[in-house]
C-alpha cells in the first residue's frame, strides 16, 4: 500500500510538470507545479505514516508475545489428554489431581489419582 502511495506521489509531480508545460502561460505553469508538489507531499506523507504504522504494530505484537506467560502443558492421569496449567482440573474429563474421594464401600478416603479404591479395590462407575 505504501509503494502505491509513493508511486502516485511521483506520478502526480510528473503530470503537474507536463500540464504546466502544456498550459503555455507562466501562471498556469506555476500553479500546476505548486498543486502537483502539494499533492505529491500529501501522498508521500500518507505513505510514510502507513509505513511507520506497520512498524509500530509489528513492535507492539512482538512485545505482546514476549509478555504472555508461557503455560506449562501437563497430561491428565485419567484420560491422558494434554492441557495447560491454567486449568485446575482437566477440561476434557474434569479430573482434578489431588482430589479426595470417599469410597462408597469401605468409607475410607483416597485420592482421585486412583481409578479404584486402594483399600478395598471398589471401582465406582
Amino acid at each position: 500500500m505504501t509503494r502505491i502511495l509513493y508511486i502516485i506521489g511521483v506520478v502526480t509531480i510528473v503530470i503537474g510538470l507536463i500540464i504546466g508545460v502544456l498550459s503555455g502561460s507562466v501562471l498556469g505553469f506555476i500553479l500546476s507545479i505548486v498543486g502537483s508538489f502539494v499533492s505529491a507531499v500529501i501522498f508521500l506523507a500518507l505513505g510514510l505514516i502507513l509505513e511507520k504504522q506497520d512498524t509500530i504494530l509489528d513492535m507492539l505484537q512482538s512485545l505482546e508475545e514476549k509478555s504472555k506467560p508461557r503455560l506449562e502443558k501437563i497430561t491428565c492421569k485419567k484420560c491422558e489428554k494434554p492441557y495447560t496449567t491454567d486449568y485446575s482440573a482437566c477440561p476434557h474429563c474434569a479430573y482434578k489431581p489431588g482430589l479426595y474421594i470417599k469410597c462408597l464401600k469401605c468409607d475410607k478416603k483416597y485420592t482421585s489419582d486412583y481409578s479404584a479404591c486402594p483399600h478395598c479395590a471398589y471401582r465406582p462407575k
